[in-house]
């Protein structure tokens, strides 16, 4: 039970308690898991065809874009909650560090969960679960810094990936190269870009550290700023304690966003748009672009002081919150099982004809991609709450808490 007040007003008011689940970090992981079904379903299910190109850019770049970023900035405000609450080990027993030790576990699970997805052939793509455990271990370190510190860490991991994939040829493992993304370059030529082809893995070990560093699906340079900054964020609201108005916060968010924008179109009249190289570049997503991080941290920034107003001061109960406090709640486990429904379907059609390659990303039209992620949606409704009445058991939430006590 949450715990409330009442104002003057009658308006009923959540109590301040760093203890309790915020349903803002609930709606706003929620909303990354809706982002990633949403996305995934069509861009594996469905080629990119001119008559659904715009439902096809919506999926995979008004949604999809965001995703990952909300999921990573949660990820480091809520290692801000947890660590807030944990005692600093010893130097000599940090490796016995809960943390630590969570942070391994998440690891191992995103090797397996490529491993089991995608196929041995797939285990070291660097996929988010990867970069999730990473960062759990690397906020443990960086726990006793101020805000200002972080915040300058956070900008440093972005503004040195482009120097860093200069040492190395990205689009060789990306295709060969990239293009304009259909639909929104009819009118903004060079504004958004998407690389030719999937992530090609590392074939000796010092691909494999590139990858991890640099190349992969989300590499620590630059995807880890965005759990940097909501580290800092974490800290400020919930240790800390220091009153911030959510108009500051949303206001730095659309300031973030609009010199993004700026940036991209900018680089479109100057025509240097290569967003594996320069700082002002066509937005991209693979590699993350500087100005595609400002879009996509201001946009983080602006739906978290949203969230702060809208859900964190007046109590909301009804069965559309319920139901997104059990997204949050089993977000690692919704996520496992919606690659699992896409992908296992395509690997057992390609054994039965004609291989695995057949049917990635040409097993259906994109409307009816969309259609089934809908779907499951909606369905994970009653799953959820079956797993609810059973105690969460067996679920990857669970297992994790098992194993990481």
């Amino acid at each position: 039970m949450i715990a409330s007040k009442t104002t003057a007003a009658g308006q009923a008011v959540r109590a301040p308690s760093p203890a309790k689940r915020l349903d803002s970090v609930d709606v706003m992981r929620a909303a990354a898991i809706i982002f990633m079904v949403l996305c995934h379903f069509p861009i594996f299910l469905s080629p990119l065809v001119e008559v659904h190109k715009w439902l096809y850019f919506f999926s995979n770049h008004v949604v999809g874009d965001f995703a990952a970023p909300f999921f990573l900035f949660l990820v480091g405000f809520s290692q801000a909650i947890s660590l807030g609450r944990q005692a600093v080990a010893p130097a000599a027993a940090i490796w016995n560090d809960r943390a630590v030790r969570r942070g391994l576990f998440v690891f191992v699970i995103g090797l397996g969960f490529s491993l089991i997805v995608r196929g041995p052939a797939d285990i070291v793509e660097w996929d988010i679960l990867t970069l999730i455990g990473s960062m759990i271990i690397l906020l443990r370190f960086l726990r006793c810094f101020n805000q200002t510190v972080l915040i300058v860490t956070g900008i440093a991991i972005v503004a040195i990936a482009p120097f860093l994939r200069s040492f190395v040829d990205y689009f060789a493992f990306w295709g060969g190269g990239y293009y304009s993304v259909p639909g929104i370059s009819d009118w903004a030529p060079g504004l958004l870009a998407d690389p030719n082809g999937e992530y090609l893995l590392g074939r000796n070990v010092l691909e494999i550290v590139q990858g991890y560093f640099l190349i992969g699906y989300f590499p620590v340079f630059p995807w880890a700023a965005f759990a940097v900054f909501g580290f800092a964020v974490g800290k400020r609201f919930l240790i800390d304690k220091k009153p911030t108005d959510w108009r500051v916060i949303f206001g730095a968010g659309a300031l973030s966003a609009l010199m993004g924008l700026a940036g991209a179109f900018w680089s479109t009249q100057t025509g240097e748009t290569d967003p594996s190289r320069f700082f002002i570049s066509a937005l991209s997503f693979y590699p993350l672009s500087v100005t595609m991080f400002l879009v996509q941290i201001g946009a983080g920034l602006m739906f978290f002081a949203a969230g702060r107003r809208l859900f964190d001061v007046v109590v909301i109960e009804s069965w559309w919150m319920v139901y997104l406090r059990r997204l949050s709640r089993y977000s690692l486990t919704v996520y496992v099982l919606h690659h699992i429904v896409i992908y296992w379907p395509m690997h057992i059609a390609g054994w039965i004809s004609g291989g695995f390659e057949k049917y990635y990303a040409n097993a259906m039209s994109t409307p009816l991609a969309f259609g089934l992620a809908i779907l499951f949606l909606l369905l994970m409704g009653p799953l959820m709450a079956r797993w609810d009445s059973a105690g969460s058991r067996y679920s990857f939430e669970w297992i994790l808490a098992k194993a990481v006590k």
